[in-house]
């Protein structure tokens, strides 16, 4: 050893940048909080609640701790002090707790978001690219076709679809990706009908490159952006989808955690003054939608500027 410095490389331009726009926008850093905490959750939610999501506890709607309670509470949690976890959150008229169904509820929630938007921004891009790009016959069906699919009640037909094929969680994002489909396919078609005509696409037939390579490799990487903003706001949109589908019996069955079931099985109980079974899992629905929201609005405001 030396004992000389190390000189430590100058933050790059780029990062400077990107640190600036994240100051400028504390909306956005919230927005990506909540959705890395609800990423996070539905990988790890399930394994770190303190009780088992779908088995009683045998506490009988428990409220939750009185809020002058709480500091002593998690001081002795964090001592381990306490006999026996607490339910933060209080439990159902089934004895289950709701922090830990709250916790693994993203599970299942935000993988159906994830996963339907995934699949339909697939789909909905492929579509897209054939539709602005080859503009044939085939492509003018597709287009016509995608604008009766949205003329259709959309909660409605996704009801009808998931009673028919089956509750379950493939069911549900198969059904949605079909749903969302059409809005990728008219962002990408619209966006690849600018790109086809630019001197790179041109250059590309020029050299002797087919259509179809010309498309997928010149076109399509260029055209995505509108699509991949869109993305975040249509999977906060899925989760709520998800949720109001389980909420009138038409989702998730019962007693998988999920945010939607846990509103619906405790709203007869507001009138009786029990409002802790509902509450918790409305507020963890409606906080992960607007992080989404707020990051989906941010990208956009971001590429439109």
């Amino acid at each position: 050893m030396t004992g000389q410095a190390v000189p430590i490389a100058p933050p790059t331009p780029g990062r400077w940048r990107a640190a600036a726009r994240a100051r400028r926008s504390p909306l956005l850093l919230l927005g990506g909080a909540i959705v890395s905490v609800s990423l996070v959750l539905a990988v790890v939610g399930p394994a770190i609640a303190p009780y088992d999501p779908i088995e009683p506890t045998g506490d009988v709607l428990v409220p939750p701790p009185a809020l002058g309670d709480i500091p002593s509470l998690i001081a002795q949690t964090i001592g381990g002090s306490l006999e026996r976890p607490v339910h933060w959150f209080g439990t159902d008229q089934t004895g289950l707790d709701i922090f830990s169904r709250v916790l693994a509820a993203p599970q299942v929630d935000v993988l159906i978001g994830v996963a339907a938007t995934a699949l339909a921004l697939l789909l909905g891009t492929t579509l897209g690219l054939l539709a602005g790009y080859f503009r044939g016959r085939s492509a003018g069906f597709i287009a016509r076709a995608s604008d009766v699919f949205q003329s259709i009640p959309i909660f409605v037909l996704a009801m009808i679809v998931v009673v028919f094929t089956g509750r379950s969680t493939m069911a549900i994002i198969v059904t949605l990706a079909i749903l969302y489909t059409p809005i990728y396919l008219r962002l990408t078609a619209s966006e690849v009908a600018a790109q086809a005509a630019r001197r790179h696409v041109e250059a590309s037939r020029a050299i002797g490159n087919r259509e179809l390579v010309t498309a997928f490799r010149h076109v399509l990487p260029n055209a995505l952006t509108p699509a991949l903003v869109q993305a975040s706001v249509t999977i906060g949109w899925a989760i709520l989808f998800t949720a109001g589908l389980t909420f009138l019996g038409a989702g998730v069955r019962p007693p998988t955690a999920e945010w939607g079931g846990m509103i619906a099985s405790g709203a007869n109980l507001l009138i009786l003054g029990q409002w802790w079974p509902s509450l918790f899992p409305g507020i963890a629905i409606s906080i992960t939608v607007f992080g989404f929201a707020v990051v989906g609005d941010r990208l956009e405001a971001r590429f439109r500027g």
